[in-house]
């Protein structure tokens, strides 16, 4: 299923009680839920973890298909009636729910909580159960005539609902497989708002490494191996550190998945419906492409895909975002095998007519001539590949520079240098270097409060270049990361297009790793951080619709050269309880017309130290998310 997040709503819970010492008091966080998956159709027992959890007796889920019913322990003779277990509910998934990554909340004492993300899942679930093995590889015993083994069977495909607590946390599975097989072992922590950072390790029966986890889609845990032969195979899962806690969940695919791993082009123009080639694994009606990743084979499959006509303004995306992609729009992509859909990969919209990159634009003496406007799609492939283009222009012409890879998904450092081609007074060549931008500066640093909770830097180089003489120009794009490793996914988009005003704006709470809530008489922050396109200049406002009684706020400008503003939301002493449903949007008067662009929101995922505005701390983990 996939969430179109343009039209996101958060939102805001009132306290009947006043307390001054409001930086002290406490909200309720959810870190996690376990397990983080259910099936159409199934009923599932649900324990909840965080901070301040106290009298939680509500679950609240962005489908009305997924209701809860509290656990109840059974009676004893001390008990007036049935009592609930505290944070343990029981879920159930409506069989007409289409699998897909839903939001999950909890309601106490202290208010809705944050979000967190269950998944309606398509494949069979399995949930592990504690002891499953410690750190070597279980042996076989015989208990009661029964030859057993503590790692958990389980049978192909399967889905695994994990958690790692209580210390070093070592997880056991066990399956069947057939020789020839390609099986892969898909992990998902990030993708589901996790602390885990996977890993896994595939073993023969006889002890054998065959497999082991890689870095894939959105820096997550993939294992890819072809099955050597028939037999038992074993399953070593944990955290890379051994971490473990509250909000440590995983889950584990397995199974013939078929999986993408990149598209290119990477960008189609709007209302479009070209061809692409995906690259990825177990890809029905795959080819075998010309790539490899870590040793494993990628298959090809060319297909069409379109663009839908009113993508501007939007990003419909269901897996991971982070902070500096959310200033873009896209769309996402999958395909289905095996009984099996894929991860998604992102299709962002082109600014101008695509070209392909020349496989021959290695050297600055053959540059590749490109006739503007256009967008270059190219790839940093393979090890230390440098592409070099050129271009004409008159005196005064007016480009503007826009090159995308960071921001596709992949941990790129792009730099980017523009040359003038001429000739001196002998005749001979002379080339002047225009502009090279490889360290993106700061913007307005001073006035950013907040950065570490949603940090949308992005090592991609932009700009507005203004043409000194007539000539021809030359190019040259680099990448610092493809000059230590030979990735075919180290991709990118270069726009060069006329300047394209426009804006995107995201939302985040101070504070967002707790639920965003407003006592009487109190206040909350919400920062707001604009994306601007082109050097945009203007100013935006920022507006509320929808406050609940009581609630109230103002309009803010975020003036010209600025990217960081902040609203302040207000409860009056007398505002009612409750919950409600706040939209945020933002105008921008372009070329005279107004352009209206409704708000992104973001969170972030790992709690972090308070600390005064404006100080220097490390970035935590952070995304775009549906709603806060």
């Amino acid at each position: 299923m996939r969430h179109s997040i343009c039209f996101a709503t958060f939102f805001v819970t009132f306290l009947s009680s006043s307390i001054d010492l409001f930086a002290q008091l406490p909200a309720t966080r959810l870190d996690g839920v376990f397990p983080a998956g259910v099936a159409p159709g199934a009923t599932v027992e649900v324990t909840i973890a965080g901070d301040d959890l106290d009298d939680v007796d509500r679950l609240v889920f962005s489908h009305e298909g997924i209701t809860f019913t509290r656990k109840m322990a059974d009676v004893t003779p001390f008990d007036e009636g049935p009592q609930p277990v505290d944070n343990v509910f029981a879920v159930t998934v409506a069989a007409n729910v289409p699998p897909g990554n839903y939001d999950v909340r909890c309601q106490g004492k202290y208010g809705l909580s944050n979000r967190r993300t269950l998944i309606v899942s398509s494949t069979p679930e399995f949930t592990e159960t504690e002891p499953n093995g410690g750190n070597d590889l279980p042996v076989w015993v015989e208990v009661e005539s029964v030859r057993t083994n503590a790692a958990q069977e389980v049978t192909l495909p399967v889905t695994i609902n994990g958690q790692s607590i209580g210390g070093p946390d070592v997880d056991w599975y066990r399956f069947t497989g057939v020789a020839g097989q390609r099986i892969l072992l898909d992990g998902q922590c990030k993708r589901i708002d996790s602390h885990m950072d996977l890993a896994v390790t595939l073993f023969t029966e006889s002890g054998m490494i065959i497999g082991e986890s890689r870095y894939a889609d959105a820096r997550e845990s993939l294992v890819d191996v072809t099955l050597p032969a028939n037999g038992q195979y074993f399953v070593k899962v944990h955290d890379a550190l051994f971490a473990a806690g509250s909000g440590y969940v995983y889950r584990l695919t397995i199974g013939p998945l078929p999986y993408l791993d990149f598209v290119f082009p990477p960008a189609g123009l709007p209302g479009s419906n070209d061809e692409y080639t995906l690259y990825g694994r177990n890809l029905p009606g795959g080819q075998p492409s010309p790539f490899q990743l870590d040793g494993r084979a990628l298959d090809q499959l060319k297909v069409r895909i379109g663009i839908p006509g009113d993508i501007v303004g939007k990003l419909m995306y269901s897996s991971l975002i982070g902070p500096q992609q959310a200033g873009m729009d896209g769309v996402e992509f999958r395909v289905a095998n095996n009984g099996f859909n894929s991860n998604p990969v992102l299709i962002t919209p082109a600014t101008a007519p695509t070209v392909l990159e020349d496989a021959n634009n290695d050297s600055p003496a053959a540059p590749q001539k490109l006739t503007l406007p256009c967008e270059v799609a190219g790839s940093f492939y393979p090890q230390r590949d440098v592409d070099w283009f050129s271009f004409d222009a008159k005196k005064d012409d007016v480009w503007a520079f826009d090159v995308y890879a960071d921001r596709l998904g992949q941990s790129l450092d792009p730099a980017l240098l523009i040359q003038r081609l001429g000739t001196d007074d002998k005749g001979a060549q002379k080339i002047t270097d225009i502009v090279f931008i490889e360290d993106v500066a700061e913007r307005n640093f001073n006035n950013r409060a907040g950065r570490h909770e949603f940090d949308e830097r992005t090592s991609d180089p932009s700009l507005v270049f203004k043409a000194p003489e007539d000539g021809t120009y030359r190019i040259l794009l680099k990448d610092g990361v493809s000059s230590v490793k030979s990735d075919p996914r180290l991709i990118y988009r270069m726009a060069i297009r006329k300047p394209q005003l426009d804006f995107r704006v995201v939302a985040v709470p101070d504070g967002s790793t707790d639920g965003l809530m407003l006592r009487k008489g109190g206040r909350e922050v919400i920062h707001i951080v604009a994306y601007r396109q082109d050097q945009f200049d203007g100013e935006i406002t920022v507006s509320a619709t929808g406050l609940p009684a009581g609630v109230t706020t103002e309009d803010i400008i975020i003036g010209p050269g600025n990217h960081y503003g902040t609203l302040i939301l207000t409860a009056a002493d007398a505002a009612p309880a409750g919950i409600g449903t706040l939209l945020l949007t933002a105008k921008a008067t372009i070329n005279g017309a107004e352009v209206t662009r409704p708000a992104r929101y973001g969170e972030a995922l790992k709690s972090f130290q308070f600390a005064q505005p404006n100080s220097n701390l490390a970035s935590v983990p952070s995304r775009i998310v549906e709603r806060l």
